[in-house]
């Protein structure tokens, strides 16, 4: 019997896949649909299978647990969820980021406690005190963040800074799902880093500015974030890997985005581009620098 893995969005693919590799998995097959498919690219594509598979498998009791990352736009791994549940295979879900907990498993709606898995796994001790308040009769457990660990190995060799003053933006699809609710949208954030960026250093940059869309907005950035382009000279990022992007600059900056967690915790000074009045950033990082106060 295998252990199915399952992801639609990009965070919790990314912690599935470094789990795999951390803990030199064998036995195991995977489910990913959308985003999920990027992180999974170095995975033996015999490993994969489809949706309808899964579940058959599941049904047939061929799968002993079922571990899934949660999502905004699919209902993949809720839909394996349920059925794992009704067949009484243990379900896991890994939450990625530190917002917005409830509502991936469909809440508010009415009877949204179905898709709970058996257990949470939380990626930090912040992560693990928001589960176990949001969740009290699910069982939450603390894992380590399996997607820093692997890749803190593969570059422990380039974490020192780099001689250049340089600055690496993020972006996040704010508006596509939280606008109203977080009172400002990526537009405003950029802009916001734009009559801001020269603040930075206090000579200015002396090396490039990098715009690194997010992995939902890669092949829209060039026409969605041209204008801004422009204004600021920024280079548009078409590095696969984050850490590299990360490790390749001096600071970074964004609104909300997990990238910047990442980049604090290999060194990197990180600023928030959250303009005024807009909700505060979820992210627990010492001594994180807002733009607007500059």
């Amino acid at each position: 019997m295998k252990t199915l893995f399952v992801a639609h969005d990009i965070g919790g693919a990314q912690l599935l896949y470094s789990y795999i590799l951390c803990n030199a998995l064998s036995d195991y097959l995977i489910v990913a649909e959308g985003p999920a498919l990027q992180p999974f690219e170095g995975i033996d594509r015999k490993s994969f299978i489809g949706r309808a598979q899964g579940m058959e498998m599941i049904k047939a009791a061929e799968i002993r647990q079922v571990i899934t990352g949660t999502s905004w736009d699919s209902d993949v791994e809720l839909e394996l969820i349920l059925q794992a549940k009704a067949a009484k295979i243990p379900t896991v879900s890994v939450l990625d980021h530190w917002t917005n907990y409830r509502e991936r498993f469909r809440y508010p709606e009415s009877g949204w406690e179905k898709f709970l898995p058996d257990t949470l796994w939380a990626h930090d001790p912040t992560s693990l005190h928001l589960l176990q308040s949001l969740f009290p009769s699910v069982r939450s457990e603390l894992k380590e963040n399996f997607f820093l660990t692997l890749n803190q190995r593969l570059f422990s060799g380039r974490l020192a800074l780099p001689a250049e003053n340089s600055i690496l933006y993020m972006t996040e699809p704010t508006s596509k799902h939280f606008g109203a609710q977080l009172g400002y949208n990526e537009f405003g954030a950029l802009e916001l880093f734009l009559n801001k960026y020269e603040k930075i250093f206090p000579h200015g940059p002396t090396g490039k500015i990098t715009l690194r869309p997010h992995p939902s907005e890669r092949d829209i950035a060039p026409k969605k974030y041209g204008v801004f382009m422009q204004r600021g000279h920024l280079q548009l990022s078409l590095e696969p890997n984050v850490f590299l992007d990360i490790l390749s600059h001096r600071c970074v900056v964004g609104c909300d985005t997990m990238g910047m967690y990442y980049s604090a915790q290999l060194g990197r000074t990180v600023y928030c581009s959250i303009p005024q009045n807009g909700q505060e950033c979820s992210l627990p990082i010492s001594g994180l620098i807002y733009l607007k106060d500059l």
